[in-house]
């Protein structure tokens, strides 16, 4: 194994990444920083948001600047891209949170702890706890069953 190839197939400690055993890494290679954090995001990588915020302020100042065209057209690729990712970090409360995944609400406020500390919910002001939905297993069966049964309600309540 070369020096760039312990250097890519070890982590931080020195670990082979694959198969979890050490691996001993050549003389003077450099450690590889750890890639992904505690919560799951990768290290140094910016928030979407934060990206998005970032080109919205560059836009501005193209505007300020007289160059309208180039804003336009950033504006125009920060609005398509929250277009694209809007229903994937939609917010659902805790009951449509359990009717989407098919669980009771109990068995999805279990999971609300580690997902507010990773910053996919929240509680409000009034105490209603809030869900990710892009974290949540979508049951179709379950889902489909429940929009059957709320169309034919509202059919009954409609003759």
């Amino acid at each position: 194994m070369c020096r760039d190839e312990a250097q890519y197939s070890t982590g931080s400690n020195g670990q082979d990444v694959s198969f979890g055993h050490r691996v001993k890494r050549a003389r003077g290679a450099a450690r590889v920083p750890k890639l992904v954090r505690h919560d799951g995001r990768v290290a140094g990588a910016p928030r979407l948001a934060d990206v998005l915020a970032d080109i919205r302020v560059e836009a501005m100042i193209l505007q300020r600047h007289g160059h309208e065209a180039q804003a336009a057209t950033a504006l125009d690729l920060v609005k398509r891209v929250e277009a694209a990712v809007s229903s994937r970090f939609a917010f659902i409360t805790e009951s449509d949170a359990a009717e989407f995944a098919g669980m009771k609400p109990r068995a999805v406020r279990r999971r609300f702890t580690e997902l507010a500390s990773r910053g996919l919910a929240y509680t409000d002001a009034d105490g209603v706890r809030f869900y990710c939905e892009a974290t949540l297993q979508r049951n179709d069966k379950t889902v489909a069953a429940r929009a059957a049964g709320r169309a034919a309600a509202a059919q009954g309540r409609a003759a």
